[in-house]
């Protein structure tokens, strides 16, 4: 592929004279992470330090100052929270998205109604699950001909998708396991999944989550990125669809507490998968 078409060379921070397309740097970049804990470059090794620009919405490389630095930085807490003022920007935006969506549904289901045309009436998901109606109107704004919002961005420009927390579990798991692990170890994981939000930090426990598709493949979520159904609400739905967030209970609340340091979860995660062989959550 001619690296002129894809935006060129980029410029690096160390001494290679090694073309790399931005892609291509950052999921070499990514990989190092998941090899040996720290991104380096991939051609002379030399620790690389990784920071995002808000502002711009884009990745910033420097040499760090030595390898015993770039091993002690703690590059997760650091990259998420940089990045997740936009992720809470582009959660609002697509919030817009999807109230546009709905008002021009709305306007066209008046406009049949006037001109007696009685379409179905969909069936509300059961629970009261108001991301699963959201997303149940949209899917009717599409049957219409409106033109539906596409799916909510990541801060890396891939999508998040939505998931059940039963198959986050068991795609994270699998990741890097060469075996499934036991179905009471598994259902265990289940019951209190090894995922973070990345927007507030909590681990999830709500019944769904969303993913970035991209997964672990750019280096500023080399450990995947998940938004919680309750971050979800609150910043794209707005603080008008609070009374349809999950209640946590009293030992949900003392175990965000518990699990609220990333060094002490991640070590949590690393030990447990240790016995399955697939390693460090981060």
């Amino acid at each position: 592929e001619d690296i002129a078409q894809i935006g060129g060379a980029m410029p690096l921070p160390c001494d290679c004279r090694v073309a790399y397309c931005i892609r291509c740097w950052d999921r070499a970049l990514a990989a190092s992470v998941s090899a040996c804990g720290c991104p380096k470059c991939p051609s002379c090794r030399v620790p690389m330090r990784v920071d995002f620009d808000p502002d711009e919405g884009c990745l910033r490389f420097s040499c760090a100052a030595n390898l015993l630095e770039a091993e002690k930085d703690n590059w997760r807490r650091r990259l998420y929270e940089q990045a997740r003022p936009l992720q809470i920007r582009l959660l609002q935006q697509h919030g817009e998205e999807l109230a546009a969506a709905r008002h021009a549904q709305t306007d066209r289901d008046a406009s049949e109604s006037s001109a007696g045309v009685v379409g179905a009436a969909a069936a509300p998901p059961e629970g009261g699950d108001a991301v699963g109606e959201l997303l149940q109107d949209n899917g009717r704004c599409g049957d219409a001909g409106i033109a539906a919002p596409p799916l909510p961005k990541c801060i890396c420009g891939s999508n998040l998708t939505r998931g059940s927390i039963q198959n986050r579990v068991i795609a994270f798991v699998c990741e890097g396991a060469p075996l499934p692990p036991p179905r009471s170890q598994l259902q265990a994981l289940v019951n209190k999944p090894p995922i973070v939000c990345d927007v507030c930090a909590r681990p999830v426990r709500t019944t769904h989550v969303w993913t970035c598709e991209n997964g672990r493949r750019t280096v500023l979520h080399a450990a995947a990125y998940d938004v919680c159904e309750l971050c979800f609400e609150r910043h794209a739905l707005g603080d008008g669809r609070s009374d349809n967030q999950e209640t946590r209970s009293d030992d949900e609340e003392k175990d965000d507490d518990d699990d609220r340091d990333d060094d002490d979860f991640d070590d949590t995660v690393s030990s447990g998968g240790s016995d399955w062989g697939w390693g460090s959550w981060g």
